[in-house]
């Protein structure tokens, strides 16, 4: 009875036919304030209406995810611990400029976040952003594979069972490898976007090719994780090596595997890379390496696994995938109309993993930004693809490059173009090479430093897999232990 009598209460409230409105207190009938019983049937139609959800009012808490709940840490140790001046260049949003002088300046309500702890900075602000993006670039070098996949993963599809398993767009792949390109707000670990292949409605745009080397994966040429511990280990490992390992599973020696000798060349190789070794399978969380794909598989020996493997076919699958990533890397800096990416922006992409202090990789931009500021005509993506076609040679170039050097020749513009026609037939166009010896050339001499640039230049075609995935505490403390334990005490030498 008492649950109809708050129905009834919530669908025809009581209105005072004298005024329009319920006054504010009566008298009872015993002279009494009657306003707690008023009071009692608002808090009965609060409860009413909050469990039916008929207050606009109320809203939703939005979760707070993992990367938003270390930054607003980082903010608040900010505010505790930093000098004021920093305090306020962090928190300050305004700047005004004009021809003699910029002043930085707060709103009021920078300033209510400054004081504030648990306001999180907006996303914008040059200084939090710059924080994220060096928090995610330890991330991409110490994290484990697991935990790399499951932050600049972004796409969850619906499977049986009310399960759901996580994807990787190409986009998110090439976001996972590149340090300083800042994952999308408001996706991060264990954040995702929901997409269901099956509605037709719905579709991902991957800017891809039909013939795209992701389609040959199947999953509607989204990543598992599976995939992607196998396309970090193609991309990490040169063709000299796969030839090796192809050669040592290939036991009537004509060259070719066939499906189980193709995965005991995977699992080797995948062994000898700092990921590989970095990995351990999560079953809490769905990250375990299940091994090549089956789509993979029967591409590469037929849909009855019946046929064999030649290290052509997979060494031109290993450069289909590398010329891929490249075009992903080339359109994401926006050609012109022209299909023309800036100097600047090539230079961008050559330093991506060089390593370089801040101050350092700016001063051989600003270099490069100032030399074609008027008469830049721009690097086209062919004169693109041929540079890097030219890198994946990159140990031969440094023998060749090392041979000029010890006969003390110099290198300059010319000896490095016929370097790259004898080595990797390749032509470079006279404006790349001379991009090039912009950013590698500190003294304007017009020659190469050849140290610097193959440094470099190895890096980037390793795109820096190949470094250990270890900040070396761990290291140091297992030889401090060992070190204890092969020592004697002192005691026992008296």
């Amino acid at each position: 009875m008492e649950s109809m009598f708050r129905v009834k209460r919530l669908l025809m409230p009581k209105v005072d036919a004298d005024s329009g409105q319920r006054p504010s207190s009566a008298a009872g009938v015993n002279g009494e304030d009657s306003s707690d019983d008023s009071e009692s049937d608002d808090s009965d139609e609060d409860e009413s209406s909050g469990g039916l959800h008929l207050h606009e009012g109320k809203k939703i808490r939005e979760k707070v995810g993992f990367r938003e709940r270390k930054i607003i840490e980082y903010e608040n140790r900010i505010r505790q611990f930093s000098t004021p001046d920093k305090i306020f260049r962090y928190f300050a949003t305004v700047r005004l400029q004009d021809a003699t002088q910029t002043i930085v300046c707060m709103t009021p309500e920078d300033f209510l976040r400054s004081i504030y702890p648990g306001i999180k900075q907006p996303d914008v602000c040059l200084i939090s952003s710059l924080w994220i993006i060096e928090y995610e670039n330890r991330i991409r070098q110490f994290s484990t594979p697991d935990k790399v996949f499951r932050y600049f993963a972004t796409i969850q599809v619906p499977v049986a069972d009310d399960r759901h398993e996580v994807y990787m767009t190409p986009t998110d792949f090439l976001t996972s490898m590149t340090p300083g390109m800042k994952q999308p707000d408001g996706l991060g670990l264990d954040q995702y976007r929901r997409y269901d292949p099956k509605s037709v409605g719905e579709q991902l745009n991957l800017h891809l090719e039909k013939n795209s080397i992701f389609y040959k994966l199947g999953s509607y040429g989204l990543i598992t994780f599976s995939d992607y511990i196998f396309l970090l280990t193609v991309l990490s490992i040169s063709r000299r090596h796969f030839e090796i390992a192809f050669r040592m599973f290939d036991l009537n020696g004509d060259g070719d595997v066939d499906c189980e000798e193709f995965e005991m060349v995977a699992t080797l190789v995948r062994s000898q890379t700092s990921m590989g070794t970095r990995h351990r399978d999560h079953a809490n969380t769905g990250n375990t390496f299940k091994g090549v794909n089956s789509a993979l598989i029967t591409y590469f020996f037929g849909p009855n696994m019946d046929e064999k493997l030649t290290i052509e076919k997979f060494l031109d699958f290993q450069e289909q995938l590398q010329r891929e990533i490249l075009s992903l890397e080339f359109e994401r800096k926006e050609p012109n109309d022209d299909g023309n990416i800036t100097e600047a922006d090539f230079a961008e992409l050559l330093l991506a993993y060089a390593g370089y202090p801040l101050k350092k990789k700016q001063k051989k931009l600003k270099r490069v930004k100032r030399r074609f500021r008027d008469h830049g005509t721009g690097i086209s993506k062919q004169d693109y693809l041929d540079f890097f076609h030219f890198l994946n040679n990159i140990n031969d170039v440094d023998t060749a490059l090392t041979f000029y050097h010890i006969a003390g020749a110099s290198i300059d513009q010319q000896t490095l173009q016929h370097v790259a026609k004898t080595v990797a037939l390749v032509n470079l166009s006279d404006h790349v090479v001379d991009v090039v010896f912009t950013i590698f050339d500190e003294n304007n001499d017009n020659q190469l430093s050849n140290k610097e640039f193959i440094s470099v230049m190895k890096n980037r075609v390793q795109r820096g897999l190949e470094k250990p995935k270890d900040t070396g505490f761990l290291k140091m403390m297992r030889s401090v232990f060992k070190c204890a334990k092969e020592t004697k005490p002192v005691l026992l030498d008296i």
